[in-house]
């Protein structure tokens, strides 16, 4: 799905994934991992806001990955090994694993792990409100600007982005439906 590069602008994750397929800071800006693999605890950056001015919080966190659980949705095959969740606090979320999972960081840096704003999408449909389609409440390096359906998505800069404002004021998706053009 092509929406993929402009998500990936839009919302963080927990962690994101380098050329090589390891897993880097995101929302997360460190872990720890229990001497027998069963607790993996991440520790939030405590200056991440959604772009409504939010904090974003371990609660958020938690309830993106029990709504992917609960949803049955993409990644949920992917998180079998994941027994519970916790947010301890605001900037601590900790996964208890019924076994060890090696693939665990790969898998939530990967499709389908945004994390999503709890108080903005709790009690409406995840996948089509207003807030999923045409005003999204963010935590990436962008912002929505425009879009405009078959034509492009504009994505501005988030100056609160809590890893600092990215090198680009703006990016622009155009979208081409006709193959023989693009």
């Amino acid at each position: 799905d092509w929406g993929y590069y402009v998500a990936e602008n839009l919302f963080s994750r927990l962690v994101k994934l380098n050329w090589k397929g390891e897993a880097l800071p995101d929302l997360a800006e460190s872990w720890d991992v229990s001497d027998d693999g069963l607790t993996v605890t991440f520790h939030l950056h405590d200056n991440a806001v959604w772009s409504d001015g939010e904090a974003v919080t371990a609660e958020d966190v938690k309830w993106t990955f029990d709504k992917i659980i609960e949803e049955q949705a993409y990644l949920v095959s992917y998180l079998g090994s994941v027994e519970s969740i916790e947010a301890t606090d605001d900037t601590t979320v900790v996964f208890h694993m019924s076994t060890p999972d090696a693939a665990l960081f790969t898998d939530i840096g990967f499709l389908g792990s945004f994390i999503l704003p709890e108080h903005v999408y709790e009690g409406q449909d995840w996948t089509s409100c207003d807030a999923a389609v045409s005003s999204p409440v963010t935590s990436g390096p962008f912002t929505l600007e425009d879009y405009q359906q078959g034509v492009s998505v504009t994505l501005a800069a988030n100056p609160n982005y809590y890893d600092g404002a990215p090198a680009y004021d703006k990016l622009i998706y155009q979208i081409i439906p006709d193959s023989n053009t693009a």
